[in-house]
């Protein structure tokens, strides 16, 4: 993920960091998408903005979104149980997205992807892309919740436990 403070040992702190560098991310890419269709750029040449994306959906938000299953929404499950909710939508959001991401993935692995498949891309980006928006807002206000709620002793042991992962 995203290259943390090594002097910050908050979790919170973490898991905002996350996030800030996958948005910037997926905001490159939207803007190459959205450069091509108003005409300034051809579907060709933003093949380092797919690679980009790709390179950090495979590897960064599958990884944030294990952290998160596995050490989070567990967590958080039992030390603020009225968020199952949240939590059960988080987590549907992730299936969503995953599948788009391979899907994503699978086209700009053909030869002329860009060119002959590039409405099927802009179509699969705007479908991640809306999900990745509302799903970021969601998870931002667990954040935010977690950064005035958890006393010390729980965000040492949140931090242990994202930390494992």
């Amino acid at each position: 993920m995203s290259a943390r403070d090594p002097k910050s040992n908050d979790p919170v702190s973490w898991l905002a960091d996350d996030h800030e560098h996958m948005r910037r991310v997926v905001a490159t890419l939207r803007d190459a998408i959205n450069a091509v269709l108003r005409g300034e750029r051809a579907a060709g040449d933003i093949a380092d903005e797919v690679s980009a994306f790709l390179e950090v959906a495979e590897e960064e938000i599958f990884e944030h979104f294990d952290r998160e299953e596995q050490a989070l929404f567990p967590f958080l499950r039992t030390v603020m149980s009225d968020m199952e909710a949240s939590i059960a939508r988080l987590e549907r959001g992730h299936d969503t997205m995953c599948g788009v991401i391979t899907r994503i993935s699978r086209i700009a692995g053909s030869e002329n992807a860009l060119t002959e498949n590039f409405e099927t891309l802009v179509a699969l980006f705007a479908r991640f892309d809306a999900n990745f928006v509302s799903h970021s807002e969601a998870e931002w206000s667990i954040i935010r919740r977690i950064a005035e709620q958890l006393n010390a002793d729980e965000r040492r042991r949140l931090g242990e436990l994202l930390s494992e992962i």
